[in-house]
């Protein structure tokens, strides 16, 4: 990928730029990394972390500040927004018509009903994102990819929050058919909150579960190193298409999830990736940070600091 290019071609500007300078300041680079406690501890932690978690590898002490905060900022608003959208899909919910015939379909007259259970994709989720997050913490790119992951997925939770108290609509789901409006909302709130399995209604414009999968299979084939994660396609798009089958969604919710999904992924590379865009959208280039250093220390390397020449 152009970013992976990018970070081989800046470490051998810096190695070019090392060999170049005097024996004096070669000895005192060398001095510097052999100083016990010249580093702060956290680092030396992580610097004996690295040979078995390759994800630390983008940690380095100069940006250390700066991705602690980064981190603790996408968590706060990926956490913030799965809460609001859990109060949209409350009252969503509270708006959809039961006891209604489905609305015509074209997923339902190809994808039969083969197995109606409305936590058989909340496993899926689960099982998916679990191989995922460990595929990232192996990957040189992982704490990037998880970065950039949930900070797609805040925004395209928020455009959901949006669509699902637009227009309420019957849910297919057979466990829908009777629901009733819950007597205790705060109640019915915390539920949904904090059990994954429990069973909401109405909340299908558009789907999350079709956002999910779709940034799982984007990250996986983006990223992907080795040939074949370029096929995780075919089992996060299964499970896509299970969403119709076990009529969660409607197949109008799936692709409208997956064209919104596509679109966001690939706006926000090609922004994250153009230095011209970034100077227009500041949260990017703030988040993208480490990128612009990179850049930085590419284009003058002899500007990096020499007791930190080698950047990880």
């Amino acid at each position: 990928m152009v970013e992976d290019q990018l970070i081989i071609d800046r470490d051998q500007h810096n190695e070019h730029h090392l060999r170049q300078t005097s024996p004096k300041t070669r000895a005192s680079v060398a001095q510097f990394e052999e100083i016990p406690g010249s580093k702060s501890p956290v680092i030396q932690r992580i610097e004996k972390l690295k040979s078995y978690l390759p994800c630390l590898h983008e940690i380095n002490e100069r940006h250390l500040s700066l991705f602690l905060t980064r981190a603790i900022t996408v968590s706060i608003l990926l956490l913030s927004s799965l809460w609001l959208m859990s109060i949209t899909v409350v009252l969503s919910g509270m708006r959809s018509p039961n006891n209604v015939p489905d609305l015509p379909d074209f997923g339902f007259y190809i994808l039969p009903a083969f197995y109606e259970n409305d936590t058989f994709s909340n496993k899926l989720l689960g099982v998916a994102g679990a191989i995922t997050l460990l595929r990232c913490l192996f990957h040189r790119r992982g704490l990037t990819m998880i970065r950039r992951f949930a900070f797609l997925w805040t925004v395209l939770i928020l455009g959901r929050c949006t669509t699902l108290l637009a227009t309420s609509y019957p849910d297919p789901s057979r466990s829908c058919k009777a629901y009733k409006s819950p007597d205790n909302l705060f109640a019915f709130f915390l539920e949904t909150v904090y059990r994954p399995e429990f069973i909401t209604c109405g909340d299908l414009m558009y789907s999350g579960h079709t956002v999910y999968f779709t940034l799982l299979a984007l990250s996986w084939s983006h990223y992907g190193v080795y040939w074949y994660e370029k096929y995780m396609w075919i089992p996060l798009g299964t499970s896509i298409l299970s969403l119709v089958a076990t009529r969660v969604h409607y197949l109008n919710d799936v692709l409208i999830a997956f064209y919104l999904t596509i679109l966001v992924w690939y706006l926000y590379h090609l922004v994250a990736t153009t230095p011209v865009l970034r100077k227009k959208y500041r949260i990017i280039a703030w988040l993208e940070r480490d990128l612009i250093l990179q850049e930085e220390e590419y284009e003058n390397p002899g500007k990096v600091e020499t007791a930190n020449v080698y950047v990880s």
